[in-house]
């Protein structure tokens, strides 16, 4: 039997496929400046291979994969938390918001693998369509990414600005630089869409943001990671972000450079612009005359043995000494600097011969002047890891306090794990597995201090691997085995929150909590700080597998552990004439499609499993008359009411909308968001292919007044519907949107952009003609006549309507049930037009 395989065919030009970006790639460049320099760049690498947006998916994985400790992760910008492609939860994300140029799919910015990366969907949410900036108030954090309020003088229209954190501004602001560079003529702000680029050949952007954005690209300087990424870029797109190879370039299009005449050989050294920025800009690199690249260099874990090697740029102005470098860490060469120097490279190095985590600084010297860079990181042994199968839960009552079993404390809301005591604490491990929400993970956190939990009296204890008892004393320092320290405690669980109370049963030895400003659990008679959980060690995990076959082949096959996420296939099955709908468990289909189950992102595994691959026949109706796709009036809704003490009860969802999320009912309305967050339902899927045109309608009012937007997506679309009844109107707002579908089979989501909103009678429906779906079969064994394919070359074309019309003539003889285009029961004039219709559609 075949195996069927999307296709990913990608064009390189061959004069692009160079790995050494210095060679004629960049060829005539040199000596231009400015705006010119700019075009010339623009005829560079705006000269690329097209990968359509519905493709980019499969093209992620040979460009944005990383791996650290023999793990491979997405590499996202947005996000701090480790994921896999397989895992999913990721969005297509338009770094440059695809709004500002009013959202046009046919341009080539719409599907750059450079600018549309990928990004975990909340972090994606929360930036929205907000330029980057510098952030005064947050209301998002996640560790890598801030949203909020814009500093004082910043420059920008928007209400609100995202920023990146130190270690990735310069990502953001070489992509910012390439998109503006790569696609000035894109119609930037058209129909006043709010938008801080201009169609324009310079600047292109706002000069608050490329000056801004020249400060983060030259505090933040290249990292490896991002040469490996442009790398492979070029061998998926056939082109490079310049300014990653010449970080140089962007100070002679948009800095203090720009007069000066760019030259090749001369670029190799990093250039730090002087620029007076925009805003309110906390801490500076330059110290005393010595201007260094970067102030910090984190390192992502280091194999015992292997060599990192770190570069750091030095800018000097009236240095008239000597500069001597030293590093308390590994080595740094060269270790002396003339006198009089205007740049220099410094090159770090270190081998590490033991596993743990180091901090030290890279110190430059001049008499009375001096400047450091902190350099720290973590090395690990694999020989050694602590990383296993364990489950841990969290403890929710006092019931799942059991004399003899192990537990961990931990602060869920900080990703926070107690790790070994010093000083008087328990020092802080960070762990991906952790969020506010998490009450269940596989695997114990290296470097974690697993306690066991004893009783004495009526009071608890928790002793270390080495049978020694966590005490506190009066200065209210922790310490294990200390005989003058008080080392029994009482537990207090708060049903709601899980929070737990751990109290020296001495009162004036304190409460364990976690201090967020100096990361440490510790004890404290002060109530300020955070309360810790407790997990409780369940014992091994179990791992499924599960088996993805398309008919009798066996396509991919995938584990999880119980309760994980399931991981489905990164790339769907196809076949010729047909359209993978999905995979299922069941064993039989109906040929209809009704009654489908399909496997829903999401799904937790709790045993293995076996899913088939299900496709069917795509067809175009080639009828105006409208199909109603969804509707729903939530008359299911009972409880509540249009009021504002009337709707507090949640609502769980129904058959058409059965994911819900902060949804409460109304009476036969559903309200979405709350005081503190906005809410969304999102449908289950729409029988409709990409191309099909549909309508999106439906009642909304506010609360006591208009909060925001609906935000309306299908599948990939989205669109913004504003509104102005709220809750004391009489009447609600009917408003509609129109889209022509990007995907085939897409789910409706409704969501609140900022709070609440009560919506009404949603509907969707076609407008023109719909592709719909036929034949529904787990293998299409024998390959279907193509609708429209009268004389069955396999191709559906001009010669079909000749064959048509010849049939229809009584000259020549063909399959009537191919003859019978628009299906009415009879072959006439009416089946040729539409057959036409069906041919200019498909073109």
């Amino acid at each position: 039997m075949r195996r069927f395989y999307t296709l990913f065919i990608v064009l390189t030009i061959a004069a692009q496929a160079v790995a050494d970006p210095t060679s004629t790639y960049y060829a005539g460049i040199d000596g231009l400046t400015g705006e010119s320099l700019k075009l010339k760049l623009k005829a560079i690498v705006n000269n690329h291979s097209y990968i359509d947006y519905s493709l980019l998916d499969e093209a992620y994985p040979d460009v944005y994969t990383l791996t650290d400790r023999g793990t491979q992760y997405v590499y996202d910008i947005f996000s701090a938390e480790q994921y896999t492609f397989q895992n999913g939860g990721f969005n297509k994300e338009h770094v440059v918001p695809k709004s500002w140029w009013n959202s046009h799919t046919s341009l080539d910015c719409y599907h750059d693998i450079i600018s549309v990366i990928p990004a975990l969907s909340a972090a994606n949410s929360k930036k929205n369509n907000f330029p980057p900036g510098l952030v005064k108030s947050a209301s998002y954090d996640n560790g890598r990414l801030r949203v909020g309020t814009p500093a004082n003088g910043l420059g920008t229209s928007f209400s609100s600005v995202f920023e990146p954190y130190d270690e990735f501004k310069g990502d953001f602001a070489r992509i910012y630089m390439y998109v503006a560079t790569c696609y000035d003529d894109a119609p930037w702000g058209e129909n006043d869409v709010a938008s801080e680029f201009v169609s324009e050949t310079w600047p292109t952007m706002n000069e608050w943001l490329y000056k801004m954005l020249l400060k983060w690209h030259n505090d933040d300087p290249v990292s490896e990671d991002e040469r490996i990424i442009n790398d492979r870029v070029l061998a998926v797109q056939g082109n490079r972000n310049p300014f990653v190879d010449y970080p140089a370039l962007a100070d002679h299009i948009w800095g203090d450079l720009r007069e000066e005449t760019f030259t090749l050989s001369d670029a190799t050294l990093y250039q730090h612009s002087t620029i007076q920025y925009p805003g309110t800009v906390s801490g500076t690199s330059a110290v005393n005359n010595i201007c260094l690249s970067q102030t910090t260099v984190p390192c992502r874990s280091i194999l015992i043995g292997n060599t990192v090697t770190k570069t750091i740029g030095v800018r000097l102005t009236g240095i008239q000494d000597d500069v001597s470098v030293t590093a308390t860490v590994g080595s740094v060469t060269p270790a002396t600097i003339a006198a009089n120097t205007a740049s220099a490279i410094l090159t770090w190095t270190y081998t590490p011969t033991e596993e743990g985590s180091f901090d030290g600084k890279v110190t430059l010297s001049a008499a009375d002047k001096s400047a450091s860079v902190r350099i720290y990181g973590t090395t690990y042994d694999p020989s050694s890891s602590t990383g296993d199968d364990t489950i841990w839960e969290l403890v929710t009552s006092s019931e799942d306090l059991e004399e003899g079993d192990d537990y961990l404390l931990v602060c869920r809301s900080k990703g926070s794990v107690a790790g070994e005591l010093t000083g008087g604490y328990l020092t802080r491990i960070t762990s991906d597995n952790l969020d506010a929400t998490t009450t269940s993970f596989v695997g114990t956190p290296e470097g974690a201090l697993v306690f066991t939990l004893g009783t004495s009296g009526n009071y608890f204890t928790f002793a270390n691997n080495a049978g020694k008892r966590l005490g506190s004393v009066s200065s209210l320092n922790l310490s294990f085995g200390n005989s003058s320290a008080s080392q029994s405690w009482s537990i207090s669980i708060n049903n709601t929150s899980s929070d737990v109370t751990i109290a020296n049963s001495t009162e004036n030895c304190g409460t364990i909590y976690f201090n967020s400003s100096s990361p440490r659990f510790k004890t404290y008679t002060s109530t300020t700080m955070t309360l810790p959980q407790l997990f409780h060690k369940k014992g091994a995990a179990v791992s499924h597998t599960f088996t993805w076959m398309v008919g009798d082949d066996v396509y991919a096959t995938t584990s999880a552990y119980t309760g994980k996420e399931i991981i489905q296939p990164t790339v769907s099955p196809s076949a010729d004439g047909y359209t993978f709908m999905g995979w299922t468990a069941a064993e039989e289909i109906n040929a209809d499609g009704t009654d489908i189950t399909y496997f829903s992102t999401g799904d937790v595994a709790s045993a293995s499993a076996t899913y088939r691959a299900v496709f069917a026949i795509s067809s175009s109706s080639g009828d105006d008359t409208p199909l109603t796709l969804l509707s729903d009036d939530f008359s299911s809704i009972t409880k509540g009411s249009v009021s504002s003490n009337g709707c507090s009860t949640q609502w769980t969802g129904d058959s058409s909308f059965p994911t819900v999320s902060n949804a409460y009912q109304a009476g036969g309305i559903v309200k979405l968001g709350k005081t503190s967050e906005p809410g969304s339902i999102t449908s289950t899927v729409l029988q409709a292919g990409a191309g099909t045109e549909v309508t999106v309608s439906f009642d909304v009012k506010g609360w006591t007044t208009v909060e925001g937007t609906v935000v309306v997506s299908l599948g990939s679309l989205s669109q913004s519907v504003s509104y102005s009844a709220v809750m004391e109107s009489t009447s609600f707002d009917n408003r509609s949107v129109t889209f022509t579908l990007a995907d085939d089979n897409p789910a409706l989501t409704l969501a609140t952009s900022a709070k609440r909103a009560f919506i009404d009678n949603v509907t969707v429906s076609t407008v023109g003609s719909v592709v719909t779906y036929t034949g529904y079969t787990f293998y299409p064994e024998e390959q279907a006549q193509l609708h429209g394919d009268v004389n069955a070359d396999g191709e559906v074309n001009v010669a079909d309507v000749t064959a048509l019309v010849a049939h229809i003539l009584g000259t020549q003889c063909y399959d009537e049930t191919n003859c019978d285009i628009n299906g009415d029961g009879s072959i006439n004039v009416a089946d040729v037009t539409a057959l036409v219709a069906l041919i200019l559609t498909a073109e």
